[in-house]
C-alpha cells in the first residue's frame, strides 16, 4: 500500500488527457448519429459511448446548474460510463447494446484501482458457452503527450534528486526514505504510461450448459434484468463491476462498485470471475 497515495497523485494529473483511438476495421461504418451493427463493429474513438440510451437516461445536462444529489450521482453515473466505454475501447470490443448477435452474450468489465483492466466475456452456445478472459497492460487512460511525459520526468527526477540530498547531508526528513522509493518509484508508471495499450487474451474455459443455467439463476436471483443501470460511486478506491447483458430480446447492463458481499449481483459477477482460467488473487498490482 505504501505507492497508493502516490499512485493517486500522479494519475489523477494525467487522467484524461488522451484519448483511445481504434483503427477502422475493413468495411466498418463510422458512427454518424448511429451506432454500427454487430459483430466487426467498434466505435471509432472512445467518445463513443457503449451503452444503449436508455442506461444514459441520467446524464447530467450542461445546463443542470443546480448541485442537488441526485444532480450529482447522474454526473458521476455518466463519467462512470464513460470511462467504461473508453477501456471498452482499448479492448476493441464490440457495443453489445447495438444489436443482438445471434446468441446470448454476457460481458463483464472488472476495473480495479491498483490492477489491470480485465474484460470477461461469455459467449453462448446451445451446448453450453465459451467464457474468454482478456486483460489491459493498464488502463486507457494512462496516456499522455511527449511534452507531458517530458515534464513530467523532470518533476520526478528532480523529486528523486532534492530527497537524495537530504539523504546524503544529513539533513534528511522523517520518512525520507520511504519518500525516496516512491519518488523513484514513478519511473515506473512513467514508462507504462508511455507504453502502447495491449491486449492479453487468456485460455477460453468451456462451461456446461448447466453451469450456464447457474449463471443464468444468479442473475435471476439478483432481480438484474430491474436493476439500475448505474449506483453512484461511493469509495475513492475499489472496483467497479460493469455487467452486460444482450439476449435475443432484451439488453441490460448495470454498473455497481465494490458491491456487497452475498448479493446477488456480486455472485453473479463472482461467478464468471471464478469460472476463469485466471487467478484474480494473485494479479500483481500497479
Amino acid at each position: 500500500m505504501k505507492h497508493v497515495i502516490t499512485v493517486f497523485a500522479f494519475f489523477g494529473a494525467i487522467s484524461g488527457l488522451g484519448s483511445c483511438s481504434v483503427p477502422d476495421r475493413p468495411g466498418s461504418a463510422r458512427l454518424a448519429g448511429h451506432r454500427p451493427s454487430l459483430p466487426e463493429s467498434v466505435p471509432c474513438d472512445s467518445t463513443t459511448s457503449y451503452f444503449s440510451s436508455s442506461a444514459e437516461a441520467t446524464r447530467l445536462e450542461a445546463a443542470d446548474t443546480t448541485r442537488t444529489l441526485a444532480a450529482i450521482n447522474r454526473a458521476d453515473c455518466a463519467q462512470s460510463r464513460e470511462y467504461a466505454s473508453r477501456n471498452l475501447c482499448a479492448f476493441n470490443a464490440p457495443i453489445l447494446s447495438s444489436g443482438f448477435i445471434g446468441h446470448a452474450i454476457y460481458r463483464l468489465l472488472y476495473l480495479r484501482s491498483f490492477h489491470r483492466p480485465a474484460l470477461l466475456t461469455l459467449d453462448c452456445a446451445p451446448q453450453g458457452g465459451t467464457l474468454t478472459t482478456q486483460f489491459l497492460n493498464k488502463p486507457a487512460d494512462w496516456t499522455a503527450s511527449a511534452a507531458e511525459m517530458a515534464a513530467r520526468t523532470r518533476a520526478a527526477t528532480r523529486k528523486v534528486q532534492e530527497i537524495e540530498r537530504r539523504l546524503q547531508t544529513g539533513n534528511a526528513w522523517p520518512a525520507d526514505s520511504e519518500r525516496l522509493e516512491n519518488a523513484k518509484f514513478q519511473f515506473v508508471h512513467l514508462a507504462l504510461v508511455k507504453s502502447p495499450i495491449s491486449i492479453t487474451t487468456e485460455q477460453a474455459v468451456h462451461l456446461s450448459l448447466a453451469e450456464v443455467q447457474q449463471f443464468k439463476e444468479l442473475l435471476a436471483k439478483a432481480s438484474f434484468w430491474q436493476l439500475p443501470s448505474c449506483e453512484p460511486t461511493r469509495y475513492f478506491d475499489g472496483a467497479d463491476y460493469i455487467l452486460e447483458t444482450h439476449e435475443a430480446k432484451r439488453y441490460h447492463m448495470v454498473k455497481q462498485q465494490s458491491p456487497a458481499s452475498g448479493t446477488g449481483f456480486q455472485q453473479a459477477c463472482a461467478f464468471l470471475l471464478n469460472k476463469s482460467s485466471f487467478d484474480f488473487n494473485a494479479d500483481q498490482r500497479f
